[in-house]
């Protein structure tokens, strides 16, 4: 399980994943006792972001993988962490590249 401390003003990346696809655990603490981040996914191959909305206390979020993404977290109220780890599986399988 990885921990990611975000402070007020500050947007962290709490997971990141290359070609995967599965769920996302996560779990937020914050010292105000509101346990809330917003999130979005930042999606690639070109970067695309897709806004989450507010995550609260615990709880798992599903995700697909076309190349690569990052789960953006930011406006904590007081010093906020959060817990994430996955289940997760290969996305897709690329043909191999012959030179």
């Amino acid at each position: 399980m990885d921990n990611v401390t975000v402070n007020p003003g500050e947007k962290k990346t709490a997971f990141w994943y290359i070609n995967l696809s599965g769920r996302l655990f996560f779990k937020i603490t914050s010292k105000s006792g509101t346990n809330r981040l917003s999130a979005s996914w930042i999606k690639g191959p070109f970067g695309s972001e897709e806004n989450i909305g507010e995550l609260t206390g615990s709880g798992k979020i599903d995700f697909k993988g076309i190349l690569w993404g990052k789960l953006k977290v930011f406006n904590a109220d007081s010093a906020t962490v959060i817990q994430v780890s996955e289940d997760a599986s290969v996305a897709h399988n690329f043909p191999p590249v012959n030179f």
